[in-house]
């Protein structure tokens, strides 16, 4: 199978950013001074500090006094990522029409207990949210809440084809995708320091002669240099992709480290999965080519056959918030590494490689796609993405009718 390699130098002074994932002061704030004083700039996505800042400028206007707010009610019939990129695409939605999005009150989900509400788990979308009651809130209309559809604001549009005129459409939504769902996920207080708890004592390690076994971590700060995220999704994907073989992202990962050597030294990797089956089997390949390796996997409750958004309810009972904090844990942690094996077909996978070029400065670092592309509107932007489904919805819902918002308008 053809692999997608980027051959770019490691990030090597990337301490300072990593532990920025577990500090509320970025999450909650425009990240412009923090941007411009402790990351390097040329290792984000282009424009990231920019269009940050634009974005929460946007939701964050002086005055809330006469400003269209509509009300995210989620999504909550798909996987964790997939309702993530939905409110995103809702943010979207509300920027095209001058209108700020703000959370729903009270929004429940099957990803939060009963007694939390979604919306907390993440840092306000606006300010403006904070003293609304519920009756002075317009619900987001309904034939974009049901659709996980992107459309670049066309005010954003226009200042993209002025900065990035060598993106085609199809990159262009995937770079606005990433910059719209890095700002929707922005972490609360309260999420930030439970990860940050549960990073420190939930964590396995196979040693380099495979005998400590699931022998858990007293503490694990930080990786240490060249590790590499071996991210493999399994579960219910519906048609979205096929599955590729464990064996393929083995071959990914040491066709990764042969090809450079002196950025993987000590051979760490990070395997993350949604289901302990195949984090064994991958743990049994690795150490079946060499036990030069240093593997590590977070121990948590997992589905036998993988992730199943259908299910997800029953398995995680009364622990929905504790284990959907869980899965956020393992995102950071994989977002921290240094290099990654994964696909973008999975909506897991496409957030591991978008919040290393938001969240920390790692967008230089090579990410090995080891799905099946195809062309330049390849399934690396996910078929929803496909700019003829963009045409054709936003016709159907009108998205250009209304006037653009103030968004952007210095840089016009």
């Amino acid at each position: 199978m053809p692999l997608n390699f980027s051959f770019m130098l490691l990030c090597c002074c990337c301490i300072s950013a990593a532990q920025r994932l577990y500090d509320p002061e970025f999450h909650a704030s425009d990240k412009a001074s923090i941007y411009e004083q402790e990351f390097d700039k040329s290792k984000l996505a282009y424009k990231t500090k920019f269009i940050q800042k634009a974005i929460y400028d946007h939701q964050n206007p002086k005055s809330c006094q006469g400003v269209t707010m509509w009300a995210s009610y989620g999504f909550n019939k798909g996987g964790l990522g997939g309702e993530l990129f939905t409110i995103a695409s809702q943010l979207s939605y509300a920027m095209q029409n001058g209108a700020v999005l703000v959370w729903a009150r009270p929004l429940k989900s099957k990803y939060t207990s009963e007694e939390h509400d979604f919306g907390h788990l993440f840092q306000p979308l606006s300010h403006c949210e904070l003293n609304l009651s519920a009756a002075e809130l317009a619900r987001l209309p309904r034939e974009n809440e049901m659709l996980n559809l992107f459309v670049i604001p066309s005010h954003v549009d226009t200042w993209m084809k002025k900065h990035m005129p060598m993106l085609t459409h199809a990159q262009a939504l995937f770079w606005w995708k990433t910059q719209s769902v890095a700002y929707v996920m922005r972490l609360s207080n309260q999420s930030l320091a439970t990860i940050k708890d549960l990073r420190l004592h939930n964590q396995a390690i196979v040693s380099r002669d495979g005998a400590s076994r699931k022998k858990k971590i007293a503490s694990l700060k930080k990786w240490p240099s060249g590790t590499v995220n071996i991210h493999i999704r399994r579960g219910n994907k519906i048609g979205e992709m096929d599955y590729v073989p464990v064996e393929e992202y083995g071959k990914a990962y040491n066709q990764l480290v042969a090809s450079q050597p002196l950025s993987f030294p000590k051979r760490w990797v990070y395997v993350t999965s949604d289901t302990l089956q195949v984090i064994e089997e991958a743990i049994e390949w690795l150490l079946s080519k060499s036990r030069a390796h240093t593997i590590v996997y977070s121990v948590m409750p997992r589905m036998q056959t993988g992730f199943d958004h259908f299910e997800w309810g029953q398995f995680a009972a009364n622990n929905r918030t504790h284990n959907s904090m869980l899965l956020f844990m393992e995102l950071l942690m994989a977002v921290e590494a240094d290099a990654w094996i994964g696909t973008r077909m999975s909506c897991w996978g496409r957030l591991i490689d978008m919040l290393r070029c938001v969240w920390v400065d790692k967008c230089d670092a090579p990410f090995v796609e080891v799905g099946v592309l195809q062309g330049d509107d390849h399934h690396m932007y996910h078929e929803f993405f496909v700019p003829k489904h963009a045409v054709q919805y936003g016709k159907q819902m009108k998205l250009w009718a209304a006037p653009p918002s103030s968004f952007l308008k210095n840089d016009l």
